[in-house]
């Protein structure tokens, strides 16, 4: 009778267990076979930009799901929007986080991500077409994509990097306190594709305006919705003339150009220019240094980090020309 007893306290212990792990299973899996993610998002490196440099102060995120040939927004993920606020983390500002989303495992998902400094600066309703907010000048922003189907983790991770460009204008000789300039002839665009990582929208082409100090150094700087490619710019330095036309500029997404050179001058006397590509905005293609413009006809080859540094003379085929505008 102590044998029977035992074996059915050993057979109610085990249905306890195959009940308890059912519903463990149950709960990874998710409400209908959905697989619970959590998705992160990290500006630049992670740690979050030095506050002249601007700060990501919200991250969205829009989850599309493969439809044929094509992708359209996801449904039934438990979100009460598509694209949706993340999260910031408390300690550490420059990383985002969204918890509680479910993913059917019969799909195929991509993420698009956007950051800003708030929504007054761009509308992110739309991460396939977002828009500079009320006409306002182009401010900062972040932006990445990232995958997953079945055969991914429960973590999904994207590193974003800068949507716009920037653009630096500094000069080796000091700009008479008073004394405007204008740099213009961008090419630059009202809005940006973050599934394509390319600027779109309506074409612009504002002059961005400074006024001398009575120093050298740093004069103007701002941010530019860009395509990936060459521009010519337009220097304009004082009252009535002065105009020099700068070209084969590389613009770009997540690149900091800055055009260097003695702009109190630039139009009415040869002058020299250089232009580089900071590296502490994350890794170009389009890094470049030692690259110097002239007017006169002179061309100057641009040199790449890696043939400067092991000695050899072997140079790229971009050149750049500076010359007065007749």
């Amino acid at each position: 009778m102590r044998n029977r007893f035992r074996t059915l306290l050993m057979l109610a212990a085990a249905v306890l267990l195959a009940s308890c792990s059912q519903d463990e299973v149950m709960t990874d899996t998710g409400h209908d076979g959905l697989v619970p993610v959590t998705l992160s998002a990290a500006v630049g490196d992670g740690v979050q930009t030095r506050a002249t440099e601007g700060e990501a102060k919200r991250c969205v995120i829009q989850i599309l799901e493969k439809n044929g040939d094509g992708w359209s927004d996801a449904i039934g993920l438990g979100l009460e929007k598509n694209p949706i606020d993340m999260e910031p983390d408390v300690n550490n500002p420059a990383q985002f986080t969204l918890t509680g989303v479910l993913l059917n495992p019969d799909k195929e998902y991509t993420f698009l991500f956007w950051a800003d400094e708030g929504k007054d600066f761009y509308d992110a309703s739309d991460l396939e077409n977002v828009k500079i907010e009320n006409g306002n000048a182009t401010n900062i922003a972040w932006q990445g994509k990232a995958t997953w189907d079945k055969t991914e983790g429960s973590t999904i991770t994207a590193e974003l990097t800068h949507a716009v460009a920037k653009v630096t204008l500094q000069s080796t000789t000091a700009v008479a306190s008073g004394r405007k300039f204008v740099l213009s002839n961008l090419t630059e665009y009202n809005g940006f594709d973050v599934m394509n990582g390319t600027a779109n929208g309506d074409i612009v082409t504002p002059g961005h305006e400074g006024t001398g100090t009575g120093a050298s150094g740093d004069l103007l700087s701002f941010y530019a919705l860009v395509t990936d490619e060459n521009q010519e710019l337009k220097l304009t330095s004082g009252k009535g003339g002065g105009v020099v036309s700068i070209s084969n500029v590389p613009l770009a997404p997540n690149t900091h150009v800055i055009l260097k050179g003695d702009v109190q001058n630039a139009g009415w006397t040869t002058v020299n220019f250089t232009t580089s590509v900071e590296t502490t905005w994350g890794s170009t293609s389009t890094e470049i240094i030692g690259l110097e413009i002239a007017d006169g006809g002179n061309k100057y080859i641009v040199s790449s980090p890696a043939a400067l540094g092991n000695g050899n003379e072997k140079r790229s085929d971009t050149e750049l020309e500076l010359h007065p505008c007749r």
